[in-house]
């Protein structure tokens, strides 16, 4: 059977077709940079997840493979 296209595949030949295409567009050029606020170890999700519903913090969460992982 037919598989479904990433939509971030036609996001990428379509970038002005989305806002988040704008977005996606921008970022690849290096025009826009995702503000990280919080990069918190993958064993300490739950509390990641506490911080966004509770909006303590601003940016993205980044959820860590291993401690102290760049």
């Amino acid at each position: 059977g037919a598989t479904e296209p990433d939509p971030l595949e036609r996001v990428a030949e379509e970038p002005q077709s989305t806002p988040g295409g704008l977005m996606f567009s921008a970022q690849r050029r290096g025009k826009i940079e995702p503000v990280v606020g919080a990069r918190i170890p993958l064993s300490e999700a739950r509390r990641a997840h506490e911080m966004i519903e509770r909006a303590d913090v601003q940016g993205k969460v980044v959820l860590m493979v291993a401690d102290g992982a760049e």
